[in-house]
């Protein structure tokens, strides 16, 4: 964790490639993520206020996104209880990017829907009760391409599902990353705000980063359960 930058590059590569003289780009290429949802605002967004507004891409002194990543990594790797990791890890990013809201959604092994499982931001009677089917709302659409998607206002998407008993009215922008392991898709990570905006490249990145990390440790918390319960089934098994 120590050599990850919140550009994705790690710092033990960057040094090389300047040792040999050579740039490390870390422009976003929206040619190469063509289903990013991006659907400018007919005005220019005005600026959050700091209390509500993620890390600016010039704040690295030091570097929020990586500070962000290593404790969310030290977070989940201290834990083998998955609802524990889930909640601990929507409140830390959502209290660290700033965001309004941070939601975790992971699909149910035995019929597939998409269900909420933490939030940070909805209303807590929500969780266990937001279910989705594939193909139904924005947050489902990371686990068909693959790739993150953000919006600076969901209400404005045909595909956006509103639950009215969520609380979700309030907040307008949206920003979910899929949670991928070995290319089978586990869940979403989501974060929304409260006024329109637009995401920036550095944020998007960040947002799936920690969701890519926080696959493998809901896998992991999910076996160990597994484990834990047949233990206490099977005492006198060795």
């Amino acid at each position: 964790m120590q050599d990850l930058t919140v550009d994705g590059i790690p710092s033990c590569c960057r040094r090389e490639a300047e040792a040999r003289g050579r740039t490390v780009s870390t422009e976003f290429d929206a040619a190469a993520s063509p289903r990013i949802v991006r659907r400018a605002a007919a005005r220019p967004h005005e600026p959050l206020p700091r209390e509500h507004r993620m890390t600016s891409h010039t704040e690295r002194v030091p570097s929020e996104g990586l500070i962000l990543l290593e404790d969310v990594t030290r977070l989940i790797m201290g834990s083998h209880n998955l609802e524990e990791i889930l909640d601990h890890t929507v409140e830390l990013v959502a209290a660290r990017t700033g965001a309004d809201v941070c939601s975790l959604y992971l699909l149910d092994p035995d019929d597939g829907q998409l269900v909420l499982r933490a939030t940070r931001g909805l209303r807590p009677a929500s969780v266990g009760q937001i279910r989705l089917q594939p193909g139904e709302g924005l947050v489902t659409l990371p686990l068909e391409t693959f790739e993150p998607v953000a919006v600076p206002d969901a209400f404005s998407e045909p595909r956006f599902r509103f639950f009215p008993d969520s609380g979700e009215d309030a907040f307008r922008s949206l920003l979910a990353g899929p949670l991928m392991l070995r290319g089978v898709p586990l869940g979403s990570l989501v974060i929304q705000t409260r006024l329109e905006r637009q995401f920036r490249p550095d944020e998007i990145r960040l947002l799936s980063t920690i969701a890519s990390q926080l696959a493998g440790i809901v896998e992991s918390a999910r076996l160990w359960q597994l484990v834990a319960s047949g233990s206490r089934r099977a005492p006198g098994r060795a």
